[in-house]
């Protein structure tokens, strides 16, 4: 719904126009992150409609953050994620809205789109390719990094987390599959401006520690985008786009 940005018309704000590129359900209400412009701003539509009034709003302040990348609710709690950082907001429901604080330091993203919900040990967790080129697992406490066996040169294939082209961060997404327990990660890799490479984590294993995970490396993956979708038979599989026009 947002791979790309989110515009609504006129007739769904009161007084101002917002273009996000990111956004999320949470308390009645839909909340946009990235917004153009303004790239700390929050903004939020009014309770249970889409209204997005002219003082619906709240401008970041958060030493060192310069960008919102998103928003991602676990655990019915919303999470903001920032190149270096994950602060909670904290919904207070009057005026102000919500306040924020911050949940992690050290471990941010830039390709918003690797975030997944999945479950583990029968709680949610978010599990994402961070800042730094690895892949983590947050619980809305702490962030474990469970990619050494591919962060850097290994023994399963000639393909590493390291080299990841840190220039196109955009352009990486990932889909999480909870009936097979595996994280399908889409990367633009050495040199290449757009998707192809594939790191493909089991995670029915995963360990408190690094441990315990396996990971499948495959190259020639130029998929832009993919999600979970139900087959002919009706089974929910990965699904993925090959360029714009495909469907």
């Amino acid at each position: 719904l947002f791979g790309s940005s989110l515009t609504l018309t006129a007739a769904d704000t009161d007084t101002v126009t917002p273009i996000a590129h990111d956004g999320e359900s949470w308390r009645n209400r839909f909340f946009f992150f990235d917004v153009d412009g303004f790239p700390t701003r929050i903004q939020w539509t009014n309770s249970n409609t889409f209204v997005v009034s002219s003082t619906n709003y709240q401008d970041v302040d958060i030493p060192g953050v310069r960008r919102i990348y998103t928003g991602k609710v676990l655990r019915n709690q919303l999470y903001l994620f920032t190149r270096d950082s994950i602060h909670k907001v904290t919904y207070l429901g009057s005026d102000p809205l919500i306040s924020i604080g911050p949940a992690l330091s050290s471990v941010g993203v830039r390709s918003k789109r690797t975030i997944q919900v999945i479950m583990y040990k029968g709680e949610e967790h978010l599990i994402f390719l961070g800042t730094d080129s690895r892949v983590y697992l947050f619980n809305g406490y702490s962030a474990i990094p469970i990619s050494s066996q591919v962060d850097e040169s290994n023994d399963l294939s000639p393909y590493y987390l390291k080299r990841i082209n840190g220039g196109a961060y955009n352009e990486a997404w990932a889909v999480a599959d909870d009936r097979e327990q595996l994280y399908h990660l889409c990367v633009p890799y050495g040199t290449e401006g757009a998707v192809s490479h594939r790191f493909v984590a089991d995670y029915s294993g995963v360990e408190e520690e690094a441990g315990g995970i396996s990971w499948w490396p495959w190259d020639n993956q130029p998929f832009r985008a993919g999600c979970m979708a139900s087959d002919i038979t009706g089974r929910k599989r990965v699904q993925e786009q090959l360029s714009a026009s495909e469907t």
